[in-house]
């Protein structure tokens, strides 16, 4: 299981459904992708660089104080918000900026809503000697686009873009200069490979979870918990153990509604996945508290996974939500984003279920840039 087949599905989702023209760039990419995977001393660059520049691992904390006020399973929260730029996608902008230029192209693509994954690219690509293309939809907080101009990032603003518009828009950027440019998805989604090669990448931060539990617990944890933009990565690590897999959404007004949870099969941008839908047949609008998921299909792993039964989604009421942020700054002093509340949210549902030598974990992802930086 996790595992693709040649043409990219996992069960009956992925795949890829492009032109032929984008088919030949994205085999092209297969075939280089798997070569650098296997060469030893790229590696050995990724890992150095994820450690010096990103500061990899991040710690895997353990919150004494707010799993005693639950009285009931240790609780462990992954710090992916000390990454360099505070946030979760700088790992996996960092490791396919780094395969980009093992490749030789010259210039990333990217597209972004609240900043996130526009300053980690940014910072990276300036890093390593790479121009970098930003497709927004919002115009960025005044003081996150001065440091944006400052690393030379070249911004394309499309007003009246939904997220999923400013994805195609990357792809034919892309395809517009494939051995000049490389597109970096923000998630594991599009035509294969991308999928495979962006949840590689962000499958650092559940390899680190895996070892540095493995290390202080006797057994695997009882559940992992993380939101839909990172959980794939997280749980790669995992999808072979006992652990159960949880993916938790918040659950107000139209996000009530999410793709994995509500989506119906379908094929869209590419692949076969879950796609909310409208009564025209159209793609609806998913709306999270985070402007960079607001993308009206899941990943196709992630829905595959889903649909067989090994994770389970959750949903998280508004005041759930505030209870859980409240408590964590009362007892261990941390904030946590908007992306992450969901996840604080059913650990406190969860812990006090449990005894007292069970672990849970659950993920902090990062910090919300939309009001600056």
């Amino acid at each position: 299981m996790g595992l693709p087949d040649q043409s990219g599905r996992y069960g009956r989702f992925g795949g890829r459904f492009v032109s032929e023209t984008a088919a030949t760039y994205l085999d092209e990419l297969k075939t280089d992708y798997d070569r650098v995977k296997q060469d030893a001393e790229f590696s050995a660059q990724l890992d150095e660089f994820l450690c010096d520049y990103l500061g990899q691992p991040t710690p895997l904390f353990f919150a004494k104080r707010f799993a005693e006020r639950l009285k009931g399973a240790k609780i462990y929260l992954k710090r992916e918000d000390l990454n360099y730029t505070g946030s979760f996608r700088a790992r996996g902008v960092a490791g396919q900026a780094l395969l980009a230029k093992k490749l030789g192209r010259r210039e990333i693509v990217v597209e972004s809503a609240s900043g996130e994954q526009a300053i980690a690219a940014a910072s990276v690509a300036r890093h390593l000697g790479l121009r970098v293309r930003i497709y927004a939809n919002n115009i960025f907080a005044a003081p996150l686009l001065a440091r944006l101009k400052v690393l030379g990032a070249e911004i394309f603003y499309k007003e009246n873009y939904q997220y999923q518009d400013l994805v195609n828009a990357c792809f034919l950027d892309w395809l517009a200069a494939p051995l000049e440019r490389y597109y970096i998805p923000a998630w594991p989604l599009g035509p294969h490979p991308l999928p495979e090669i962006t949840r590689d990448f962000q499958s650092f931060s559940g390899l680190e979870i895996f070892r540095e539990l493995s290390r202080r617990e006797k057994q695997p944890p009882a559940a992992l918990l993380a939101d839909s933009a990172l959980a794939l990565g997280v749980f790669y690590p995992f999808i072979n153990t006992e652990t159960e897999l949880v993916v938790v959404e918040p659950a107000f007004g139209a996000a009530d509604l999410t793709p994995l949870a509500d989506g119906k099969p379908a094929v869209f941008q590419g692949a076969y996945t879950k796609v909310l839908r409208l009564e025209n047949g159209q793609a609806g609008v998913y709306a999270s508290p985070c402007a960079d998921l607001n993308y009206p299909a899941a990943p196709p792993e992630l829905a595959y996974l889903h649909s067989a039964g090994r994770l389970v989604l959750r949903k998280a009421l508004p005041e759930e939500m505030q209870s859980a942020a409240q408590l964590l700054l009362e007892t261990e002093g941390l904030t946590a984003s908007p992306q992450s509340l969901s996840t604080l949210a059913e650990l406190l549902r969860r812990a006090p279920a449990l005894d007292r030598g069970q672990a849970l974990v659950g993920v902090l992802s990062g910090k919300n840039l939309e009001f600056g930086v």
